[in-house]
């Protein structure tokens, strides 16, 4: 469902895009932005292990209903 070197790559990509912006604000100088886009998405990673089966489900309703997998589970706590 979810392949393991895609994820890493977003990740990377991620934390390379939150540490550049992240030095446009200066008031949060220090920051780890890089750590912080980095770990973005390990809540999916859990996700995926604990409940594959609703994780799979959710991902698959998003995807038809085409909208982004966060805003379909936000829907869905509602």
């Amino acid at each position: 469902m979810v392949d393991p070197n895609a994820l890493w790559h977003h990740s990377i990509c991620t934390a390379i895009i939150a540490e550049y912006l992240g030095r446009k604000v200066p008031e949060h100088k220090g920051a780890n932005f890089f750590t912080a886009g980095l770990i973005h998405d390990s809540g999916n990673i859990f996700l995926i292990e604990q409940f594959p089966e609703l994780y799979r489900d959710v991902h698959s309703a998003a995807l038809k209903n085409q909208i982004p997998v966060v805003e379909w589970k936000k829907k869905s706590l509602n």
